[in-house]
């Protein structure tokens, strides 16, 4: 059985702000950066054999604090990078709002398959992300792999790889650093626990 971790990357200059950030890229703060290295602590009882991130600062940030705490040295991954929100990414909500409200409200109509002008779709970075770890999991069978990811495509994740509803993904929060632990036995992915995950 292979297993799959899917782990946001863990606190950043703006995680307290509410703003669209997608491809744009941005540190960890500090807290992120101690936060990463006690997350590392934990994984260390996970037997990690591989390490995956997407290739925005602060994913690979977090991936190369855990890989220094359980001996495994990340690579990264340009597929697995987070959402591409278009013109609106970068921006407060209130921002939004006020220049973008139609862009908006179309998008909450249809969440997985409205495509942000510039940007993508949730089913457009699920089909991305998902080639990326599909690939990566068979050519690692019967191992465990983590992904050092984001919020956005690890909801489109449990969309379409584990089947879920966005009205189902929507009733949680999935806070900086959390993880979804996944199995994946003959081509089935079933959630095994979640850790970071709050409801919202």
């Amino acid at each position: 059985m292979t297993r799959i971790i899917l782990m946001r990357h863990t606190k950043t200059v703006y995680t307290h702000e509410d703003r669209f950030v997608g491809v744009t890229d941005l540190p960890l703060s500090q807290e992120g950066v101690e936060q990463a290295r006690e997350i590392g602590r934990k994984l260390a009882e996970e037997g990690i054999d591989r390490i995956y991130c997407s290739d925005l600062s602060r994913a690979v940030r977090t991936a190369e604090e855990i890989g220094n705490v359980v001996g495994v040295r990340p690579e990264r991954i340009k597929e697995l990078r987070e959402m591409n929100f278009g013109v609106l990414d970068g921006m407060l909500k209130s921002e939004v709002m006020e220049k973008h409200r139609d862009i908006y409200q179309a998008r909450g109509k249809d969440m997985w398959n409205f495509r942000i002008p510039g940007g993508e779709s949730y089913r457009d970075a699920a089909e991305r992300v998902e080639r990326a770890i599909r690939k990566i999991a068979k050519e690692n069978e019967g191992k465990t792999l983590l992904f050092v990811i984001h919020a956005s495509v690890i909801k489109a994740l449990l969309r379409s790889m584990v089947g879920w509803s966005m009205e189902r993904i929507k009733r949680f929060r999935y806070l900086p650093g959390c993880r979804i632990y996944l199995k994946n036995e003959n081509n089935s992915i079933e959630v095994e626990r979640m850790e970071g995950v709050e409801h919202a």
